[in-house]
């Protein structure tokens, strides 16, 4: 079984991320460190970053019960995990593209 720490730990940063900025909204404090304009971009940010969070929890408490016999064309193994590489770093990179397209 994998050490699946990394993923808690990466739950409970973007669960602390999501929170605060949701706070901020709640009192007030996101005027005084974000422009005006882009203040009603900070609420679905907060809410995305939560279900980030919950979906890493429940991706790192799945067991390995369901998993697939393995395949014997190592090869072929190699193209399917480069894909999924490829999809979480699209994940990754959408809030990058989404901050340059608002500026």
């Amino acid at each position: 079984m994998e050490n699946k720490a990394p993923l808690k730990f990466s739950a409970l940063a973007l669960a602390i991320l999501g929170l605060s900025l949701l706070q901020w909204l709640w009192d007030g404090k996101v005027a005084d460190y974000t422009h005006p304009q882009l203040i009603f971009l900070l609420f679905p940010v907060g809410l995305i970053c939560i279900i980030l969070a919950q979906v890493l929890l429940s991706a790192a408490g799945k067991d390995r019960k369901t998993s697939s016999p393995p395949l014997t064309d190592a090869g072929e193994d190699l193209d399917r995990a480069s894909g999924k590489t490829d999809l979480g770093l699209l994940w990754l990179a959408l809030p990058l593209v989404i901050g340059f397209l608002f500026p």
